[in-house]
């Protein structure tokens, strides 16, 4: 029996938002999700951390990380160094 490994998400679901979110932020950073996409090819570690941040924005948890990057005068980019990280909090994943 074959079974079906299709993923479907649900319209307007915080799944499928932040999914659409993840498109127009790759697309903002020259990146590209599939083939014949123009841009960069989007590696593993860049499309799932950059999915997970924007499913948190989605469920409105993660911001609090921006907040803490623009009280510091720093670019939400900057918490991690140069491309994006993951904002678990402001020095999670960042090298040292």
């Amino acid at each position: 029996m074959a079974y079906d490994t299709t993923v479907h998400i649900g319209e307007n679901s915080p799944e499928q938002v932040a999914y659409k979110l993840l498109e127009e932020i790759a697309f903002a950073e020259g990146k590209s999700l599939r083939a014949g996409m123009t841009g960069q090819k989007a590696d593993r570690a860049y499309i799932l951390s950059t999915y997970w941040e924007c499913w948190r924005v989605v469920q409105g948890v993660g911001t609090e990380e921006w907040d803490d990057a623009d009280s510091k005068e720093l670019e939400p980019s900057a918490v991690c160094g140069p491309g994006r990280g993951v904002l678990v909090d402001s020095t999670a994943g960042c090298p040292s």
